[in-house]
């Protein structure tokens, strides 16, 4: 059996897909397997939770509240357990396309593709046609350019393993998030959390603009609003609002909101961009020229980002300055980030 470029036999990667579908199927009650921990050690964290709720049992090691609400939201009832399953399933399979088809997809074609170029779950080859892989199992397709939606709640999975609920990140922009400095979330404020993610920052941003303001949590992956709406409700935080965005289009109206911040958003939107040309593509640039148009006169966008580091795509400060003020938006404060190495830029609109 052929190896992966990283690392694993890809048998171990299928015994990892086997295991997945027989959790979805009621089957498997056992440790997860060793080819399985070999293929994903970044999964079996997960996994071996995840079986631990299946069983009933506590699955232990939790950090926070947010967390606890993950595995509830995520495995709480067998309804809720079977569409996270199939979620897994779709999710795993994208990453095994990840892993045939590196970078932005792209080199190499699909014609070029390993032999082992199928399904991790159901083992049957992607359909190849042009540019196109296809999963059968799945029903969803992959193609050299357009990219791929995320598939709720995929987005779940990787940030329970990443520590995006730890303790220390959800309060770590408390300061930057304060009133009395420019970026600060102001009471009675409509705010928007653009690219939210699992909500790391959203409560606070929520706290900061009360019940007589509103936070609009954003984010192309419904399995995440999922969640946040899921965690509003059981926390009783009616002003927190959840909006799907499409990959273009952030889906806010026109002069609608007082701040919007972008939070290790805007090197995922441009980052590759500019390591490229050294300028964003015009289908960033029109993505976050919807976003100026969302903001009332006088809003402020509030840029946060990691400073750069040899070998990653993110955004220097002053390249970022350039880029908003493109789009009309004037500089007014500038601060370090108090922790993750990170920058903040406030912007006007005039």
């Amino acid at each position: 059996m052929e190896a992966s470029p990283s690392g694993p036999l890809e048998e171990d990667w299928d015994e990892l897909g086997r295991w997945i579908m027989d959790l979805g199927q009621g089957r498997a009650r056992k440790e997860v397997p060793a080819g399985a921990r070999r293929a994903s050690a970044f999964l079996t964290p997960l996994l071996v939770r995840y079986q631990a709720v299946l069983n009933g049992s506590d699955p232990g090691g939790l950090e926070t509240e947010e967390e606890a609400l993950a595995y509830e939201y995520l495995f709480g009832s067998p309804p809720r357990a079977s569409r996270s399953l199939e979620a897994l399933g779709r999710t795993f399979c994208l990453w095994r396309v990840e892993r045939l088809w590196p970078g932005p997809r792209r080199n190499p074609p699909p014609r070029a593709l390993p032999s082992w170029g199928r399904c991790p779950v159901d083992g049957k080859p992607y359909r190849v046609a042009d540019d196109v892989l296809r999963c059968g199992f799945h029903d969803q397709s992959f193609s050299t350019r357009h990219p791929v939606p995320a598939n709720s709640p995929s987005e779940l999975y990787p940030q329970l393993t990443m520590g995006y609920f730890h303790k220390d990140r959800s309060r770590s922009l408390d300061s930057v998030l304060d009133p009395s400095v420019p970026s600060g979330v102001k009471p009675g404020e409509v705010v928007v959390d653009y690219g939210c993610g699992v909500g790391c920052y959203s409560w606070s941003m929520a706290r900061g603009a009360g019940p007589e303001g509103r936070l609009l949590a954003v984010d192309i992956d419904p399995g995440v609003l999922g969640f946040i709406s899921f965690v509003a409700g059981r926390r009783g935080i009616p002003q927190v609002e959840t909006v799907l965005a499409a990959r273009e289009s952030p889906n806010l109206k026109h002069s609608s909101v007082d701040r919007i911040f972008l939070i290790d958003v805007y090197n995922v939107l441009a980052g590759l961009d500019l390591l490229g040309s050294g300028r964003p593509s015009p289908r960033v640039v029109s993505t976050m020229q919807r976003l100026v148009n969302a903001l009332r006169k006088g809003g402020h966008l509030v840029l946060i980002d990691f400073i750069p580091q040899p070998g990653l795509p993110h955004v220097s400060e002053e390249q970022a300055v350039r880029d908003m003020g493109d789009l009309g938006l004037d500089l007014v404060d500038k601060r370090p980030a108090p922790a993750h190495g990170m920058y903040v830029l406030t912007f006007e609109k005039p």
